[in-house]
């Protein structure tokens, strides 16, 4: 080591941690700590790591006091080296001592050693050689108080399975697992799936999954083994949180029996004994834990999320495919998809304090399975009368948004419109019992949107009508690749959504525009701007020629939109902005547009949060603006040359319309 490089503290640290070591009860120098980590440099670091490490790992279980100042200069050796030459360094002994510590720093430390291997399958394979230390990373995992080394842990152990995952395997991977991992320097896929077997396949660590995340104790351990109820909760969150993970990466490892008489010994039965069957249905105690089964259905949402193995049966123009996955043919099977959705349109069934809560997740549960399995959702059958599932869940939305006018703002089931905006536009469109060139005006009170009110306005309202009226982006329509054609896409829905309520409701832009420049009420004038923005860059879509379906009813068709009676005899455009550059639309959104945005800068006590909602509104008024003129720039100039002209001379304007003081002050007040 040159002389130039070399720490000038090096050989008086070396002494301090030998009385350490031989005097354990040596107080720490920490200013000596200081002084040798600000003295260290990118060339000695490597060259007095084989002195210093194995001194600081041996003493780390000597200290009396805190070791905060031995972890922060080891972690600083650790960063420039490979996992291979720090087992030089240390012993499994070590590794598996530091994460029984019972001080966090120590077990941070031990999992950055462990994060070395998740780079290559090649060193996740030696650490699953060392059951010692899985089998201490699994018990502090689930068992620590420390909420930043269980999150750590909680992405350790995810990391090594993601790279021990077994090439045969990986190519059913949900594609953003995939690029998540090459983001992080991880090659999915060329393992062994020798941390698999370890982890799933080694009984004593299987074992530790069932014995401290159930809630049944042990009588043959002493007390000060056995964890409380809340310590077991939250160990059962922490397995709930990893086993969406490994859902991903491979959904049959997780379902799949390992020791029948280990799973039969926690009410584990034959073909429902695998580790998630023990997490779903016996693991929460979920008549007595609502906060539990709460976080119980979140976690069967993101079940339903997970993708992996997709394949529908069919996704041509004529055939609808009914869309599944093994998630959700596991959660139907087991009893819970069912379980859910009646919690979801019974919610008076049983205790109603949990009721109140468990409906709010079964709405969330409803949405993710809509979202990810629209067709599924289309064909489903609930109850013992085989009733088409989405006509039940239509009529529950019905029912919940049915409060007198007066109360709507006050309680508003924003839950339920969660769910609405998830359901497939299809589900929503009316039906009629004449062909679709003849059809009568249905009964606008029987449908759900006549239920979403313009006023008393309120956000939750206002962005349930952005979802539906803007319909799908192009890329993300799932339900229309999979629909048969003589079915309205979800483009096609979206625009008759879109028709249909404005024939009810002639002063919509009028109502939004004074909505959008309401200053008073940020939340609902942010909304309103979210829904023109979304009108605006609609993508929309023709319906097909009437048909009739399954049960002989027919959606509506072009003749029947362009009936007086809907569209008042306008045109029926398939693109957002022609639609506002159609009357009534055009003149009240471009006045407001063209306008300079208000603000309160004038009023004595006009700034604080006033001023600051002026400035957030402006803000969002802007960028409608400048998508509008967007919009207008894609189209021919023709008759709108004009109206593109002014629109540009406002975006050159900025923000306050060239109300420079105005502007300044807004600022100001924000910065």
């Amino acid at each position: 080591m040159a002389a130039e490089y070399t720490p000038s503290s090096l050989n008086e640290l070396i002494t301090h941690l030998d009385e350490i070591h031989d005097r354990p009860s040596t107080k720490v120098n920490t200013a000596l700590f200081i002084r040798f980590e600000a003295q260290l440099t990118e060339k000695s670091l490597l060259d007095v790591t084989p002195i210093l490490v194995p001194r600081l790992l041996s003493n780390l279980r000597l200290l009396k006091e805190d070791p905060a100042p031995f972890v922060s200069l080891l972690l600083k050796f650790l960063r420039p080296i490979g996992f291979t030459a720090l087992l030089g360094l240390t012993t499994p002994d070590d590794i598996a001592g530091a994460l029984s510590s019972p001080i966090p720093c120590i077990n941070l430390l031990a999992l950055a050693f462990l994060g070395k291997s998740t780079s290559n399958s090649s060193e996740v394979a030696i650490v699953a050689s060392m059951k010692g230390v899985v089998t201490q990373l699994i018990v502090t995992w689930l068992t620590t108080p420390d909420t930043e080394v269980s999150s750590r842990a909680t992405h350790i152990i995810g990391a090594l399975l993601e790279v021990d995952l077994a090439r045969d395997l990986s190519i059913e991977v949900n594609n953003d697992e995939t690029s998540r991992a090459r983001e992080g320097g991880r090659n999915l896929g060329n393992g062994q799936g020798l941390m698999w077997r370890r982890i799933l396949g080694d009984k004593d660590i299987y074992s530790l999954f069932f014995s401290t995340c159930s809630l049944n104790t042990d009588e043959e351990a002493d007390d000060s083994e056995n964890l409380s109820n809340r310590q077991k909760t939250i160990a059962q969150t922490r397995l709930l949180t990893l086993l969406q993970k490994l859902a991903k990466l491979d959904f049959q490892a997780i379902t799949q029996s390992r020791f029948p008489e280990l799973e039969a010994s926690y009410g584990l039965e034959k073909g429902h004994a695998g580790l998630l069957d023990f997490a779903c249905l016996k693991m929460v105690n979920t008549e007595d834990d609502v906060l539990m089964h709460m976080a119980l259905i979140d976690f069967f949402a993101e079940l339903v999320r997970t993708t992996s193995g997709h394949s529908p049966k069919s996704c041509t123009a004529s055939i609808p495919a009914i869309d599944t996955s093994p998630s959700l043919e596991y959660l139907i099977s087991s009893g819970i998809h069912n379980r859910i959705i009646n919690f979801y349109l019974n919610p008076n069934d049983g205790d109603l304090l949990d009721a109140s809560f468990l409906y709010k997740s079964s709405a969330s549960y409803l949405a993710a399975y809509a979202t990810n399995y629209p067709n599924h959702i289309m064909s489903a059958t609930f109850g013992s009368e085989d009733t088409l599932l989405i006509s039940k869940i239509r009529s529950r939305i019905y029912a919940a948004l049915g409060t007198l006018p007066a109360l709507r703002v006050v309680d508003v089931p924003e839950w339920d419109l969660h769910l609405l905006s998830a359901l497939p536009r299809l589900a929503l469109l009316p039906k009629y019992t004449t062909n679709g060139d003849q059809q009568n005006e249905y009964n606008w009170h029987s449908s759900i949107l006549s239920r979403i009110p313009l006023a008393p306005a309120h956000p939750a309202y206002l962005r349930t009508l952005a979802v539906l009226f803007h319909g799908p982006s192009r890329k993300s329509d799932k339900a229309s690749c999979v629909r048969p054609s003589h079915l309205p896409s979800e483009p096609a829905a979206a625009r008759a959504l879109y028709t249909l309520y404005v024939a009810k409701q002639p002063n919509l832009f009028v109502i939004l525009v004074r909505l959008a420049d309401t200053i008073a009420l940020k939340e609902v004038a942010l909304a309103a701007i979210h829904l023109l923005s979304s009108i605006i860059t609609a993508n929309w879509d023709v319906l097909p020629p009437p048909s009739p379906t399954s049960d002989g009813l027919y959606y509506p068709t072009e003749k029947s939109l362009k009936a007086p009676s809907f569209a008042k005899g306008g045109p029926l455009p398939l693109f957002g902005i022609i639609t506002i550059l159609n009357t009534p639309a055009l003149a009240p959104l471009a006045n407001y547009l063209l306008a300079p945005p208000k603000t309160f800068n004038n009023l004595v006590g006009g700034s604080g949060d006033t001023e600051s909602a002026a400035y957030t509104i402006a803000m969002a008024r802007f960028e409608l603006v400048k998508v509008f003129n967007e919009r207008l720039k894609a189209l021919p100039v023709g008759m709108i040359e004009k109206l593109r002209n002014s629109f540009a001379e406002r975006v050159a304007r900025g923000p306050w319309g060239g109300q420079t003081a105005v502007g300044s002050s807004i600022s100001t007040t924000e910065l």
